[in-house]
């Protein structure tokens, strides 16, 4: 289930870009060559951006990150190879999604295009 950061994303993406733009929950397993993806792992990702190799995560609740020092740790491995195995991966702020959901759909935009270029 979404969180209300994830799902004020969804619908201010929908509204945005249109139905389709964002596919939410992708498994890390399924974007990478299987050779490659450490099998043990199952890592889920908020968003990828179809048509592209950015990743976004929303991070927290909406009031702080509501993780463990273990969980934070464990977010930058999966950070980290998703890094390594060719995607960017797009930070948002739960409290600042809920509250600006205009912000994020601007970050968003601006990822898009810087890596348009590359």
């Amino acid at each position: 289930m979404p969180s209300k950061a994830e799902a004020a994303l969804t619908e201010a993406a929908k509204n945005h870009f249109g139905e389709g733009y964002l596919i939410e929950q992708v498994k890390f397993k399924d974007l990478v060559d299987e050779l490659n993806y450490n099998s043990h792992r199952r890592w889920v990702f908020d968003y990828l951006i179809k048509g592209t190799n950015i990743l976004i995560e929303v991070q927290g609740s909406g009031y702080g990150h509501g993780g463990s020092a273990k969980s934070h740790a464990n977010d930058i491995v999966k950070y980290r190879s998703a890094v390594t195995a060719g995607y960017v991966v797009l930070l948002l702020n739960a409290k600042e999604t809920l509250d600006r959901p205009d912000l994020a759909i601007e970050y968003i935009e601006e990822a898009v295009a810087a890596h348009e270029k590359n």
